[in-house]
Order: C-alpha cells, then structure tokens, then sequence
C-alpha cells in the first residue's frame, strides 16, 4: 500500500526542488539530474476539496501540562481574504502584545504560553489557537479564548489594525534574511501559484487591510464551522467544541 501511494504522487513530475544561498544553477541542474532523473512520473489525482467538520479529540496522559489546539475554518492561498486573517492572526495571537498573550496569560494568568497561526492551503485553510495549560484551568482559558475570539467582531480599533498590519508586513521582510526561509517561501509560492509572488505586491496587500476586513473575517471564523478543539493531557473533562461554538456567540467575557 505504501509503496503504491509512493509511485502514484511521488515523482519527477510532481516534485520541486529549491536551492537559495550560494548555488551555481546549471550545476546543481545537472547534479539533481543525475540524482533524481531515474524517478518515474507519478499520475496526477483528481483533488477533492476538504470540507471542514470540526470535532473534538482528547487524549489523556500522565503529562504535567494539558496542550490545547482549537481550530477555526479560515481561507485558501487563492482567497485574497488570507490576507486580513493574517492579520487578524497577528493581533489575536501574534506574539507577547497579542490580545490572547495578555489577556489570558497576563492578565489571568491561565497559561503557560499562547498563540495563534494560519495555515493556508491550496484550497482551503485554518486559523489555530495553540495553548498549554493546566487541567484545572483548561476551560477557563477556553472561555477567555472564545470570548476574545467573538470581540474581534466589534471591539477591535483601527490603530490596532495599524500595528498589527506593521508587524505582519515586518515579519514577512525580515523572513526574507534567513536563506533557508527564503527557499522554503519560493516552493510553497511555486507550489501554490504556479510561480514567485511579487514581494512589493504581497506588502501592499497587507497594507490595504481595513478594520472592516478584520471585522468581516472574524464573523467568518466565528459562523464559518464548527470548531476543532484536540488536547492532550491530564485527565480532565474539556469542554466540547459545541460549548464552545455557543461561547463564541456570546461575545467578550468580562
């Protein structure tokens, strides 16, 4: 079974490889040639669109801490909305200044860490909540989350729009100093769309974030699925991700 999963999507026709940094091109042409010419061509598969179901998966070990993923349905590389959920990222997770970093690990102090990614892909995408936490305070902190999540809708400022677009488009031009990212950004690029995006293009599409982009794709977190929530931890009775659909409608926690 493996080996025929192998020869139907791995081969020379399916497969890129990237070089950054100090390469000669014609050189390492002839040398990923000589290595990988023998590959045969793998067939190309009909792609069925995912269809986000949400659920909720916990597993209980004798861990110390309780580590938490909730996923929310967000969008595809090709969905230029991606670009207002990286934002909305940003300013929800994004580090030591994010809403969810202050107000549920300063503020409250109900975890260990906390942060939030996208994951875009071709045709579909994600945004994560990823949080360790102790089992006595693991629905609390789900409670705080939500509530923070729901008053993206309506409590968000156009200056924290402003500095949340700052720091993505900084993120995205200092990634662009570590070679090894730089390979990675082109394949995925490549990949995705075919070929390279234009980097000055990519910054003015962050740049045109408005506040009712933000808006706009928070309801669409909020009303585009059921949440995904996994754990992995102590044994604990985590709440499910319909109880935590239901706290996302009812806006901030005081």
């Amino acid at each position: 079974d493996l080996k025929g999963f192998m020869n139907r999507h791995y081969g020379s026709g399916q497969m890129l490889v990237i070089a950054s940094g100090a390469v000669e091109h014609d050189d390492f042409v002839r040398r990923i040639g000589a290595k990988l010419g023998c590959l045969q061509n793998a067939r190309n598969v009909d792609r069925i669109t995912p269809k986000w179901q949400g659920g909720r998966c916990i597993d209980a070990r004798d861990l110390e801490q309780m580590h938490i993923m909730v996923g929310l349905p967000a969008f595809g590389a090709h969905d230029d909305r991606h670009y207002a959920m990286d934002v909305l990222s940003i300013l929800l997770g994004g580090g030591l200044s994010s809403r969810l970093f202050q107000e549920v690990r300063e503020k409250r102090g109900l975890c260990y860490h906390i942060g939030s990614v996208v994951e875009s892909y071709s045709d579909t995408g994600q945004l994560l909540i990823i949080a360790g936490t102790s089992a006595e305070q693991a629905n609390e902190m789900l409670e705080v989350t939500a509530s923070e999540i729901a008053d993206l809708v309506d409590g968000v400022s156009s200056d924290e729009t402003e500095r949340a677009k700052t720091k993505v488009r900084a993120i995205s031009v200092m990634a662009r100093e570590s070679v090894e990212v730089c390979g990675k950004y082109l394949a995925n690029q490549i990949l995705m769309f075919g070929e390279p995006l234009d980097e000055e293009d990519v910054l003015n599409k962050y740049a045109a974030v408005q506040l009712a982009d933000i808006k706009a794709v928070a309801a669409d977190l909020i009303n585009g699925g059921p949440p995904a929530i996994a754990a992995i931890g102590p044994e604990a009775d985590i709440m499910s991700n319909e109880t935590f659909a239901d706290l996302l409608t009812k806006g901030k926690k005081a």
